[in-house]
């Protein structure tokens, strides 16, 4: 799983290009910015000014008196002054209830396309990665997340049918409650929990290829925003997820047989092999499909001004249905059939303006265990397919009020109440 985004998707975006949004409201991730408290409201009574200048007021008028935030204060001439303009609080649109919406798009080439020589497999691998990340808050308690992505690689895949063939991803539906009362742990810092109910539907060829119905889930997200660390606005954030997909059948089908016949010839001592997908599976060489999985994330930014560092971590285990003995072969005594992976990914990003951040990053995504059965390096490996990438995360619903002559608000959705957290 090459996320060759993985985020175009984190200050990051649009998971968007990134435009991010601290949009409208609080932010999963990043905290808002230029809020200016409102001004109290004016209001003038008493009598009005003679409409001649050239009379001189009355000694027997009245003297006017200004209200200020509810204080009563005599004035100081007998006419009234105009009331100062009041500053109004921006007006709520339906825009706001889309706030975090984003898209994120990036374009990434692996170490070794860069260095021929850099390990000794040459195969390059130049892919754009964009995601779709749109939200919609419901009420003050729950909010709507989604995103689907795409991926297309300029080189020749080794994973697609077809030459530069454009693949997508799930479709993943999830619904967060923000309900909860944060908590207060001293020093003016709190955590902020937030449950959340999810579903994948099959609109990626692998899903579709396994069978799968729908893959529902079931996490929970904290967020521990920080204002003051090392000069900086910090935001750490971590999910856990547990999903259990439900198939047609519990492990593929042949593509090109009849009604779609399952792969009855799936050997056991096979189960487990890291090539799921592809002709590999087509011909018996695969593994069952995955019965459950439990995962994790940890993102941690931090805003500098215009600039925001940020670090994504991912830990995955994937336990696979052991497929039946098949008649006349040799079947393992203990086949495998979990598979642990990480992705770890670095980015910069610079908050150009309010619906638009570039990003610059690094990305690795690999099995936990190396060919001699030891733990990799989950940061970075010299025969891993490391990746470099040039990104932006667009916000839309910022991009919309910039468009229509409004304000939004700038960087990369995160983790605030009504904008979410962007998933790779």
């Amino acid at each position: 799983m090459k996320l060759s985004v993985l985020s175009l998707f984190v200050a990051t975006p649009v998971l968007a290009f990134a435009a991010q949004a601290h949009a409208g409201g609080a932010s999963d991730a990043a905290p808002a910015l230029g809020y200016a408290p409102p001004v109290a409201a004016q209001t003038v009574s008493g009598t009005a000014a003679p409409t001649d200048p050239t009379q001189p007021p009355s000694a027997a008028a009245p003297t006017a008196t200004v209200t200020v935030g509810g204080t009563a204060t005599p004035a100081t001439t007998d006419a009234p002054p105009p009331a100062p303009e009041t500053e109004k609080a921006p007006e709520k649109s339906w825009i706001d209830n889309f706030a975090g919406s984003s898209v994120f798009t990036q374009t990434g080439a692996t170490l070794s396309t860069l260095v021929k020589s850099y390990n000794g497999d040459y195969n390059p691998t130049v892919q754009t990665f964009t995601s779709f990340s749109p939200r919609y808050k419901i009420n003050k308690n729950f909010q709507l997340r989604g995103r689907i992505a795409a991926t297309y690689e300029w080189t020749n895949s080794d994973s697609t049918n077809y030459a530069h063939e454009l693949e997508l991803s799930d479709t993943n539906v999830q619904l967060f409650y923000q309900g909860i009362k944060a908590f207060d742990l001293g020093g003016g810092v709190k955590l902020k929990l937030s449950p959340f109910l999810g579903a994948g539907l099959p609109t990626s060829k692998q899903s579709r290829y396994r069978t799968m119905f729908v893959s529902p889930s079931l996490g929970v997200q904290a967020a521990l925003p920080i204002e003051k660390l090392f000069g900086g606005e910090w935001m750490i954030i971590a999910n856990t997820i547990f999903t259990h997909p439900f198939y047609r059948y519990t492990n593929a089908v042949v593509d090109n047989g009849p009604a779609n016949a399952t792969l009855d010839d799936v050997r056991p001592e096979n189960a487990g092999n890291i090539a799921y997908t592809g002709s590999s599976q087509r011909l018996g060489a695969g593994s069952g499909s995955m019965a459950n999985a439990l995962s994790w994330t940890a993102i941690v930014v931090a805003e500098y001004g215009k600039f925001s560092p940020g670090a994504f971590m991912l830990g995955s285990s994937q336990f696979y249905y052991t497929p039946k003995a098949t008649p006349g072969l040799s079947a393992s005594t203990d086949p495998p059939n979990v598979r642990n992976s990480t992705f770890f990914a670095a980015w910069l990003d610079y908050h150009f303006n309010d619906w638009l951040t570039p990003e610059v990053g690094y990305q690795q995504f690999r099995s936990s265990l190396a060919a001699d059965g030891k733990f990799g390096n989950p940061f970075f490996s010299k025969y891993q397919d490391a990746t470099v990438y040039l990104g932006a995360n667009i916000q839309l619903d910022s991009l919309y009020k910039a468009l229509s002559g409004s304000q939004g608000a700038a960087g990369v959705v995160r983790a605030k109440n009504n904008t979410p957290i962007r998933f790779y």
